[in-house]
């Protein structure tokens, strides 16, 4: 990623109240960018389940026919 791209995406976050530059320039998420992470992992979870789903192979092929191709398979406990 470039610096101009970089800066801008900072500056975004910043802006959004997600992320702040501490005085040794380091940046850290706020308060509001933790809660943001914690709202999203649940989805990024969810992703990585379908994307193994996805990449399966033969095994994917065998799901039953009610469940949608798109969906990553259900815990079943």
């Amino acid at each position: 990623m470039s610096s101009i791209v970089l800066s801008a995406r900072l500056t975004e976050l910043r802006t959004a109240g997600l992320a702040t530059s501490g005085p040794d320039s380091a940046w850290r998420l706020t308060p509001l960018g933790d809660d943001l992470v914690t709202a999203v992992q649940p989805l990024l979870a969810w992703s990585h389940a379908w994307a193994e789903h996805r990449t399966a192979g033969p095994e994917a092929a065998s799901t039953p026919a009610t469940e949608s191709t798109n969906s990553p398979p259900q815990n079943r406990s």
